[in-house]
């Protein structure tokens, strides 16, 4: 009776991963991806520039726990600072607010960030960069990041999806102005969704 119970849970799990909603965020990601792989074609700044380059890209496995509902607190007093990057330089940010999110049962603390220079075509574009334990190991050393909407943001709420955390140009190639994730965005766990380490 008790091996009945083990397969019936066996099955019911194997049901929710295979469900009509689980297959259509697989989809939307892997279309998402699609996307980015096409952005680096069509940029003339790009460090991916052919197919073979693109094809080195990797991902962990899509999780759905990593898709996280997490709660914002605005930054009342937008306080500026100036983020370094790999290359030497420093680019104007200022603080946006903190987000707590709750991911396999752990909860993290992040900074969000605004760039103080306006990018074309997305006003409302906010910055969250992060290190994790994965780093040097499964993931880039220099930490991955996160591009996020404020209109996104709903009863102080936003919805960040680590399935999308991506490399930053200097993990393919040298010689790119990259954010270092500041000391606030270091986590002690490690985030197991969005792109792994480029190997060249």
């Amino acid at each position: 009776m008790r091996s009945y119970y083990i397969v019936l849970l066996a099955v019911m799990v194997m049901s929710l991963n295979c469900s009509p909603k689980n297959d259509a965020y697989q989809k939307l990601l892997m279309e998402h991806r699609s996307k980015v792989k096409s952005e680096f074609l069509a940029d003339s700044r790009s460090p991916l520039t052919t197919e073979d380059k693109l094809a080195k890209m990797s991902y962990f496995p899509i999780d759905i726990d990593y898709n996280c509902q997490c709660e914002i607190t605005k930054d009342s007093i937008k306080r500026g600072i100036e983020m370094p990057t790999y290359s030497g330089v420093s680019r104007p940010f200022y603080i946006y607010g903190k987000v707590n999110c709750k991911i396999k049962k752990q909860t993290i603390e992040l900074t969000l960030y605004k760039s103080v220079r306006v990018v074309p075509g997305h006003p409302d574009l906010l910055f969250l960069p992060f290190k994790d334990a994965t780093n040097d190991v499964e993931t880039y050393g220099g930490g991955r990041y996160l591009d996020l909407e404020m209109h996104d943001i709903h009863d102080d709420k936003i919805n960040i999806d680590f399935n999308k955390s991506y490399n930053p140009w200097c993990a393919y190639s040298d010689g790119y102005n990259c954010p270092i994730p500041p000391k606030a965005n270091h986590l002690i766990v490690g985030i197991y969704a969005g792109e792994k380490m480029y190997i060249k």
